[in-house]
């Protein structure tokens, strides 16, 4: 399965140079540790709650949602439009990779959204 977060940064990368257009600054700033946390401990809550609404239901009926293309989806969600979503999605990647440094838990968040080389298995999140 392709991690639609990685996707969306390569898209907007791509299209970005085909116009050959610089990206605001505000896309290569690394979003505060704290933000970091605080955000990906509301994915994590949500994620819990649909997964435990997905089994109420037949076994037949219930399928693993990943966490990075649930993550993907709420940050959509959250922040209503596309690009502002990517753009935060791109700052969070950009303060787990320096975060990564110093702290191995940015290291194991790297791997739950796909970032971190090797990404997890569906069935390891």
């Amino acid at each position: 399965m392709k991690n639609p977060i990685i996707s969306a940064i390569k898209k907007t990368l791509r299209i970005s140079e085909k116009n050959n257009k610089k990206l605001p600054k505000d896309y290569f700033m690394c979003m505060v540790p704290s933000k970091i946390y605080e955000l990906m401990d509301n994915v994590m809550q949500e994620k819990v709650w649909a997964d435990l609404e997905a089994e109420t239901g037949p076994i037949e009926n219930r399928q693993a949602v990943p966490f990075h293309t649930f993550m993907y989806d709420v940050m959509i969600m959250k922040f209503g439009l596309q690009s502002i979503a990517i753009k935060n999605l791109i700052q969070l990647t950009n303060g787990l990779n320096l975060e990564q440094k110093t702290n191995p838990f940015a290291h194991t968040l790297s791997n739950m959204i796909g970032m971190a080389v090797p990404p997890y298995r569906l069935d390891e999140i």
